[in-house]
């Protein structure tokens, strides 16, 4: 990497932060400081949760040169939010404002904190949410009034003054908690007892009238986001989620994969089982105790496989010139749902590589 930078002359954006806190730390009156002090008079920080130690630092003297021009500078942020370190977010720091987090230790900090201090502060706490319904926030204020008793929860200052008021006349929030424990007795492990769940809920909501589009399942971890979506997706409910829309989420994406395989190298034993494994899948039927004792020359195995499925498929007959028609021939041989967005997505790749690099199917 450090070859490749130097060859091409070029930083990236992630070193800026480093270098600049290399300077930052050293001097009183940084000279990288000197000009974008004067273009700007006021200095805005959002998400300051978000705001790492290292960032922190190095806009300090920004703040601090705009005070000494009599400007007023603004942070903005959640500290409840800071428990995440999303992005190296601390929460002491958030909870030391308006002094400066490392101070104590550090001659140059606390000069800055001295000047910030001597230019004044104020702290302004936003009563009304005007985003959450009525229930939805009195269920807040409950919660984090509960939270901040708790003898094992640190940082408690974070949970001071979380109070919020509604800022529109709007009601019928509702909140549900429930706590899912394995079944040892059914050895069902949490993981499925919370995609069983998920979709009992789905379900309960399109009862009562909800749409897929009104609903959203947030999880802790990405894995479990893939697992609830993949199982939804099992059950016929629709699921549009950066991780949901994997193509290879998909049984018939997966399904064209497996007959590009069995197509590039039908003698493969392996291929042709992964072939009829995704065929009864999508299918949803149980495979049949004798499916891969099948025979060992490719047009006989075809039979097989149409005996076994009432599928055609003739490797002789297709045309596998081009990627893009092999693609919607076996769409329609496998009855496949042309309008699907998966399919979708994955003809788009299929043209997109035949475009590039050529139509062979081992390539792809």
């Amino acid at each position: 990497m450090d070859e490749i930078k130097k060859d091409s002359n070029v930083l990236h954006i992630s070193d800026f932060q480093h270098k600049v806190f290399d300077i930052v730390k050293e001097q009183d009156a940084p000279i990288i400081y000197e000009r974008i002090g004067d273009w700007y008079d006021n200095i805005l920080i959002d998400e300051f949760q978000d705001t790492s130690v290292m960032q922190w630092r190095n806009l300090l003297p920004l703040i601090e040169n705009s005070q000494f021009k009599s400007e007023d500078s603004l942070i903005v942020g959640d500290a409840k939010q800071a428990i995440y370190r999303f992005r190296g977010g601390e929460v002491a720091q958030f909870v030391a404002l308006p002094a400066v987090h490392g101070s104590d230790t550090n001659d140059l900090l606390k000069q800055r904190e001295v000047a910030i201090q001597n230019y004044g502060t104020k702290t302004y706490i936003l009563e009304k949410n005007f985003r959450s319904r009525k229930e939805v926030i009195e269920f807040n204020n409950d919660l984090y009034e509960t939270l901040a008793t708790l003898p094992e929860l640190g940082e408690k200052v974070i949970y001071d003054q979380v109070a919020q008021l509604p800022g529109k006349d709007k009601t019928d929030g509702f909140v549900q908690i429930e706590f899912l424990e394995d079944d040892k007795e059914a050895e069902v492990g949490l993981a499925e007892l919370r995609c069983e769940r998920v979709l009992q809920i789905v379900e309960e909501a399109q009862k009562r009238g909800y749409s897929y589009s009104d609903i959203a399942v947030l999880t802790r971890t990405n894995i479990a986001a893939s697992e609830i979506a993949t199982y939804l997706i099992q059950h016929q409910i629709k699921v549009v989620s950066p991780e949901s829309l994997l193509i290879t989420q998909s049984l018939k994406v997966a399904l064209l994969l497996a007959v590009f395989r069995y197509l590039d190298r039908k003698d493969s034993s392996l291929a042709r089982a992964e072939l009829i494994h995704f065929v009864f899948q999508l299918s949803g039927s149980p495979l049949p105790d004798t499916a891969f004792r099948f025979p060992a020359d490719a047009n006989d195995f075809e039979d097989y496989l149409a005996e076994l499925t009432g599928i055609q498929l003739r490797s002789d007959l297709l045309h596998t010139g081009k990627l893009t028609d092999l693609t919607n021939q076996l769409v329609t041989i496998f009855a496949l749902d042309a309008d699907d967005p998966f399919l979708q997505f994955f003809c788009d790749e299929v043209l997109l590589f035949a475009s590039r690099y050529g139509n062979r199917i081992a390539e792809f």
